[in-house]
């Protein structure tokens, strides 16, 4: 804490307490958060993961995070005030302009975390911060969760009483955003009318509350009422919100807004994006219009006025110090933009709105890089399957040696000894430009950026995919960087449709070739191979095959290295098999989206460390088998992108695979006690499965 100046306690609960400070170097007030626990980390490690994802203007701006004994430290940017103190200064409810756009921001901060597949679970106007200018700040996501598919079970007694809705009252595991836009409509009806819609003492009173203003509760809600109790047998009157509140809300607009946010059945609440396109916010959305196209024309002005320094038109020799246009120069179009997943943690966010995250540009400093590590460490560190302790190192640490000390030392000799033997191997190849079929790069990426076999290559746009210590920067060339993070929530797959909207981009508009850098080793080279199938599947141009080169280095050569590299000869040559295509195809990009099937042919229960290679050449030497569908489980990880999805698409002969995942938390360290327990567990996720189809349950361990 020797880079701030404590003033003030300015929040308490029961896992962490706040802190208003000042940064001695830069005289910022911000805000230290410190978690009280050194046991269990659950929420500030889920805290850390989603603010480290997200970047938009309305979500508290997460610096950087340290350690001090132990005891994990979140930095923020400092708000003043909360939602919660302006309504209680606002007698009846705040202004109606004031509200709606407090509302717009409100939403537009939700939708960003929805479509970086978070939940916030904690809506309540407690959780709005608003800085000196009134603008919204999300904040407060430690028990936030990121789920990669609808259904998926979740923790249930989570957010404020009052902004929770019935499903969670009833502790129901299956709800999913929507539980988020019920939230929201509470707290835009509070904004309107200054009290709590829902009031409720306890828990019965809150269900008491809810159907005297909306009716009485679904059957499937009511069957999970407490036996015996009252509530189930009340007489509700069969009413309506808008019935409720045409006489104290009369703005036509708020009321439909709050009925198809604020409503019994989860299915009829609207979307995130559905709300932004509401009625209730059409001005406010013709103001971002009109801010975005302004945007438009002042990148365009710039563009020009850097093409009036350059020398003639561009040439077709390539200097790799040249210049090009600024990553933060590119166009950017829609709302969808500003929402992506974002990995860059800085001491400030870009000022355009529309500046897309994910990315990595010049030098960074405060220490962001140490985001996803903490994470990963005690991940690794939980697993049985994948020993491995991550070293904390981190800018801050290094620019600043007192600051040293602040953090816990995550290493172990084992891996130590590993990564300095990795870097050894690194530095005897770096010298070395070799190619696979003149395509694939074999080298650390400083090589790859530097070599003259490259600079032949008119490189011009560079994308990393890379563990979360390692720190790149390629002077002179436009560099997304992304966090290769498959071993927590938010896999490699959930960032490719922003990889690829950067990708087509530039391959559409610009000219020259693009490097593709991938963390090679372990079971991290599955998650980048599917990558690229995928990549290769969405672009779909075969020019751009001759424009994308690959380059990954030699840290822990994989067995299966030259599968791997097979298979992106494929790619390359869009010459993949019937079943890759398929897979690909019903993927979506994201494969844990994919469907299971009751029906199996047989259940493989395995703690060793089975190799799924194996299986799969087994079951290819069953001519026999008139297999259908796979379906694989994995008590290691929380998401199939480990080996079985790459050891699956090497088989021709099942023309439909499906590969899934089940949540760990339904499971034993010994797998399902039975057939009948799992097709129980594949049921309550997915009703409308049938018997139709036969299908190997695999239970895999990574390798």
């Amino acid at each position: 804490m020797e880079r701030y100046v404590v003033e003030k306690v300015i929040g308490e609960g029961t896992y962490g307490v706040v802190y208003k400070a000042i940064e001695k170097s830069t005289k910022e007030q911000v805000a230290i958060k410190k978690f009280k626990f050194l046991g269990d980390d659950t929420l500030s490690k889920r805290e850390l993961q989603a603010c480290s994802m997200l970047n938009h203007p309305n979500i508290v701006t997460f610096r950087y995070s340290f350690r001090i004994d132990g005891y994990l430290h979140l930095v923020f940017d400092y708000a003043p005030s909360t939602l919660s103190k302006l309504i209680a200064k606002s007698k009846g409810g705040i202004q109606p302009v004031q509200a709606r756009t407090i509302a717009f921001q409100l939403t537009k901060a939700i939708h960003c975390c929805h479509q970086n597949h978070i939940i916030h679970r904690d809506i309540k106007p407690e959780n709005v911060l608003l800085d000196e200018a009134g603008n919204v700040k999300l904040c407060d996501f430690g028990v936030a969760r990121s789920i990669q598919y609808e259904g998926e079970g979740l923790s249930d007694y989570v957010a404020t009483r009052w902004y929770r809705p019935p499903e969670q009252e009833l502790r129901c595991t299956n709800y999913s955003y929507n539980a988020d836009i019920w939230s929201l409509g509470c707290v835009v009806c509070e904004l309107f009318t200054g009290k709590p819609v829902f009031r409720g003492d306890n828990q019965l009173d809150q269900l008491k509350r809810i159907q005297e203003m909306l009716g009485p509760l679904p059957q499937a809600l009511i069957a999970k009422l407490p036996k015996g109790s009252s509530i189930s047998k009340g007489s509700y009157p069969t009413t309506s919100l808008r019935c409720t509140l045409k006489d104290i809300l009369p703005i036509e607009e708020a009321i439909d807004f709050l009925e198809k946010t604020i409503a019994m059945d989860p299915k009829k609440r609207m979307s995130s994006k559905s709300a932004l396109n509401h009625p209730l916010f059409s001005k406010l959305r013709q103001v971002d219009l009109n801010e975005e196209e302004a945007q438009k024309r002042r990148r365009h002005r710039h563009h020009e006025d850097i093409e009036e320094e350059i020398d003639g038109v561009k040439s077709e020799e390539y200097d790799l110090e040249g210049s090009g246009p600024s990553f933060y120069d590119m166009k950017y179009d829609g709302e969808e933009d500003e929402c992506k997943s974002s990995h860059k943690v800085s001491a400030k966010k870009s000022n355009s709105q529309h500046a897309p995250s994910g990315r990595k540009h010049g030098s960074f400093k405060d220490g962001g890089e140490d985001i996803q590590e903490i994470i990963e460490s005690d991940y690794f560190d939980n697993n049985t399957h994948n020993r491995r302790r991550m070293s904390i190192h981190s800018s801050v640490a290094s620019e600043n040696t007192a600051y040293d000390d602040d953090f816990e030392d995550y290493d172990s000799e084992k891996y130590e000894e590993e990564y300095e033997e990795a870097e050894e191997i690194e530095e005897m190849v770096d010298d070395v430009p070799m190619f696979i079929a003149n395509r694939v790069y074999l080298g650390s990426i400083d090589a790859a950026a530097n070599t003259p076999a490259l600079k032949t290559k008119d490189i011009r746009f560079v994308i990393s995919l890379l563990l979360p210590e390692e720190h790149l920067e390629v002077p002179g060339i436009n560099h997304l960087r992304i966090a290769m993070d498959d071993s927590t929530d938010e896999p490699l797959f959930m960032k490719l449709p922003y990889v690829l909207q950067e990708l087509e981009k530039f391959l559409t508009t610009e000219q020259g070739n693009v490097l593709v850098h991938c963390m090679a080793g372990r079971s991290r080279s599955a998650s980048v191979v599917i990558a690229w199938l995928m990549v290769s599947q969405q672009l779909g141009m075969d020019s751009a095959y001759n424009r994308v080169l690959m380059s990954r280095p030699w840290i822990d050569p994989n067995p299966h290295f030259k599968q791997e590299l097979d298979l992106f000869g494929q790619c390359i040559r869009g010459s993949l098999t019937p079943a890759t295509q398929e897979l690909l195809k019903m993927s979506g990009v994201i494969l844990p989206r994919l469907h299971f099937h009751e029906s199996f042919v047989s259940s493989i229960h395995d703690n060793k460390k089975t190799s799924t290679i194996r299986l799969v050449s087994d079951i290819e030497k069953d001519s026999n088998s008139d297999l259908q569908y796979i379906c694989c489980y994995s008590i290691a990880c929380a998401v199939t992108n480990r080996p079985a999805p790459f050891a699956l698409l090497q088989i021709t002969k099942v023309t439909t695979i499906q590969v899934g995942q089940l949540d760990d938390q339904h499971a034993t360290s010994d797998g399902f006690a039975s057939i009948q327990e799992l097709r129980d567990v594949l049921k309550s996720f997915y009703p409308d499965m049938t018997n139709e189809s036969q299908c190997l349950f695999i239970e895999y361990v990574a390798y």
